[in-house]
């Protein structure tokens, strides 16, 4: 008789529990929720706890996780949960973590920046200036933008695998625009990609430039490895020089 009491009183403190807004517990398997509301919803009897009753009693517990599976699924439809698939692909995370990095230096170096919204040859932004120089006046450079989870350089050189035909077109030396590859290299975890206080807004780890212009054709199908130099750090003053050497007519090195 005290099962089939304790069962019924368990199934409404279930009920009230989880379905009253138990909102860490419908998040995690029935399993996490059964053993959570066994240590608090099942009844006492002399003295002895919930989980005397779920030991000793392989019917009912049975029974219990039954109950409990069934308002877990209800608990989840109704209770507004994280949902990953709601948000952004992880490689549309990682294109507009790589814009915003861009953006930042251009905002800070006091370039304009537009992006491509057809993105046929393999360039993402471009970048404009007021320099005058004795060559060209407001120059422009044009960017191709990758971001890899791969954490901080660990080497002097950064190895990057791009399509054939990013590299082909990274490499023309008869652009009327001088064109750079622009890596961001990011944590391997996106919940760190960015650290924030009312003092800073930090965004890690590091992007590093590299000009491809007359390098040589190669007999690759379908890819080719270029390597970044680690002192090619894309900051505010390595954008200026290569404004100010674009307007002169030298080369992007």
């Amino acid at each position: 008789m005290f099962m089939a009491r304790g069962f019924s009183a368990v199934k409404t403190n279930i009920n009230e529990t989880v379905l009253g807004g138990a909102a860490r517990l419908a998040s995690g398997p029935a399993e996490d929720v059964l053993a959570a509301l066994l240590t608090t919803a099942l009844p006492r009897r002399g003295g002895q706890s919930g989980i005397w009753l779920r030991n000793r009693s392989c019917g009912t517990f049975a029974r219990v996780a039954a109950s409990v599976s069934r308002v877990h699924k209800t608990a989840r439809e109704n209770v507004r949960m994280p949902d990953e698939a709601a948000y952004a692909h992880i490689t549309h995370r990682q294109e507009a973590f790589s814009g915003a990095y861009i953006r930042a230096i251009c905002a800070v170096t006091g370039c304009a920046i537009e992006s491509n919204t057809l993105d046929n040859d393999k360039i993402d932004y471009t970048v404009s200036s007021r320099v005058r120089g004795r060559i060209k006046h407001k120059p422009k450079i044009d960017i191709q933008a990758k971001c890899h989870m791969r954490g901080v350089a660990a080497h002097d050189d950064i190895p990057l695998t791009i399509d054939i035909e990013t590299y082909n077109n990274l490499r023309d030396p008869l652009l009327s625009n001088p064109r750079i590859l622009v890596v961001v290299l990011a944590p391997e975890e996106i919940s760190t990609w960015i650290q924030q206080s009312d003092a800073e807004l930090i965004l890690r780890h590091c992007a590093y430039w590299l000009s491809l212009k007359g390098l040589p054709d190669t007999e690759n199908a379908t890819s080719k490895t270029v390597h970044l130099p680690r002192g090619n750090i894309f900051t505010p003053a390595a954008l200026r020089e290569m404004m100010d050497r674009t307007s002169n007519g030298r080369e992007l090195t």
